[in-house]
């Protein structure tokens, strides 16, 4: 898929599959809180206290149907689309759908099990946008993104922004209204659950993240090797720069022995 691809207007096409169900979805819901919100609240915003002392588990899954106002509501449904599009149209509706949904129910788990006791009610689709903003950067991390309209990031530095945010916010106690617990929670389970997917541990894919990054950013700093002084000749360099990028996206077992040789070649040059 290419850059253009992501950035198509609303219009061209973008609008169907399982991002349009749970955007009309949720706007059902939304329109139904202007009639009954007292009792739709009661039964569908997820309140801990309700889940652990009643048994309500479904308000796990059932809060991100429901909003607070009508800017939150709108946001909450751009960023689905906006996000979301790109993610369905590469993994197909079950896996988008599947995912949503897990993200979403780990965000509210997690806010759950961080105050089991609480009765204020969360609502609001943002712990599992928070998992698409996780997916997204980790499908598409070169993607521009700009933040406000105005400012450009890579997906990748969007997402490691916005969790530093909201753990900063969680470990300073400013909640503001704002379900910060939700929000990592959504982080947290979208990381995981790809991690999971792709069959590394979320350290290991972490540390060839990092790895990657800097050793891009170290090159481009550099002139080009010299093969010549027994170093790694640039085509051998693209070659691993390939090969890292299999690890990212498909695993470590999916390396052919030549590939496994290369690696080697490269990490005894190194030395």
């Amino acid at each position: 898929m290419s850059l253009s691809d992501l950035h198509r207007p609303f219009w061209f096409g973008a609008w169907r599959g399982a991002v349009k169900w749970l955007i009309l979805v949720t706007s059902g819901m939304f329109l139904a809180q202007q009639f009954s919100d007292p009792w739709l609240m009661r039964w569908f915003a997820l309140t801990p206290r309700l889940v652990i002392e009643h048994g309500f588990l479904w308000q796990s899954v059932s809060y991100l149907f429901l909003h607070g106002g009508l800017f939150h509501w709108l946001l909450n449904m751009y960023i689905v689309w906006a996000f979301g599009t790109p993610l369905l149209e590469r993994w197909g509706n079950q896996k988008f759908l599947r995912y949503y949904l897990v993200t979403g129910g780990g965000a509210g788990v997690c806010t759950v099990l961080l105050a089991p006791h609480s009765g204020v009610p969360t609502i609001g689709a943002s712990g599992a946008i928070f998992g698409l903003l996780v997916a997204f950067a980790m499908e598409f991390p070169h993607a521009t993104v700009y933040l406000y309209g105005l400012i450009p990031f890579y997906a990748w530095q969007m997402a490691v922004l916005f969790g530093l945010i909201e753990l900063l916010a969680s470990l300073a106690g400013t909640m503001g209204g704002v379900a910060r617990f939700a929000h990592l929670g959504g982080l947290i389970a979208g990381y995981l659950y790809l991690i999971g997917a792709r069959g590394l541990a979320p350290w290991a894919r972490w540390a060839l993240s990092v790895l990657d990054r800097t050793r891009a950013a170290l090159r481009r700093r550099r002139p080009p090797l010299d093969s010549a002084r027994g170093r790694p000749s640039p085509t051998l360099e693209q070659e691993v720069d390939r090969i890292l990028d299999k690890i990212l996206h498909q695993g470590v077992q999916s390396l052919t022995a030549r590939e496994h040789e290369m690696m080697r070649r490269y990490s005894q040059s190194k030395q």
